[in-house]
């Protein structure tokens, strides 16, 4: 039986991860399960050093923003039992391959952290779930960070299928959330409580549409 579950929510920026992890919170609460939401780092790091979004980054800044949003959320699992992030190495991997001037060696690093968190050896304790949101909502885009991270359309189009690709390519078990935000979010609640009453028995396919 898994002790901890991470709820990893992948897609492109400005999907509506973080709106829906915050709508969730109080389902695991009224489960009796702690909850705990890892923002990812790159937000700060963005503001903070005033980069691009999807930059065409160094090595060294993809490495290190996947490595702190990495300690975050094993830091998170070790303390709550519920976990809800935006990038258990599926999203860093895909901008990571986005980008040109990443070299193989890195691409090949975030692989590999991908393959981990879907190993038999995470596993063992903690059930990895990645929930892909597909872009079929207006996308939100904050204003303050226009300058710093609004691209074209297209480019989060390019993004997304990445996402997509690597969640298929690497067999990742994970579930397509569908339809406007009202209808994700009670798709998720469905699935939150199905996994609970059954998290000791339960399997799930890659793929599966929500």
């Amino acid at each position: 039986m898994y002790e901890k579950i991470v709820y990893d929510f992948v897609g492109t920026s400005g999907c509506g991860k973080t709106t829906i992890m915050k709508d969730i919170t109080h389902i695991f609460e009224e489960l009796g399960r702690s909850v705990n939401i890892v923002e990812s780092s790159s937000r700060t790091m963005l503001k903070q050093f005033d980069l691009q979004l999807y930059d065409k980054t160094s090595d060294f800044t993809q490495c290190f923003i996947s490595l702190l949003n990495w300690t975050d959320i094993l830091e998170s699992i070790q303390n709550y039992d519920v976990t809800l992030c935006t990038d258990l190495g599926v999203r860093s991997l895909a901008y990571t391959m986005y980008s040109p001037n990443n070299a193989e060696v890195t691409l090949h690093a975030h692989r590999k952290m991908v393959q981990f968190f879907a190993s038999t050896l995470f596993s063992a304790k903690v059930l990895p779930i990645w929930v892909y949101l597909p872009l079929e909502i207006p996308m939100d885009i904050n204003p303050e960070d226009e300058h710093r991270g609004y691209v074209k359309l297209s480019e989060h189009e390019k993004v997304c299928g990445l996402v997509r690709y690597v969640l298929q390519s690497l067999h990742l078990p994970h579930y397509i959330l569908t339809g406007d935000f009202d209808e994700r979010i009670d798709k998720m609640g469905e699935l939150i409580y199905r996994l609970d009453a059954s998290l000791n028995r339960s399997t799930h396919v890659g793929g599966q549409v929500l």
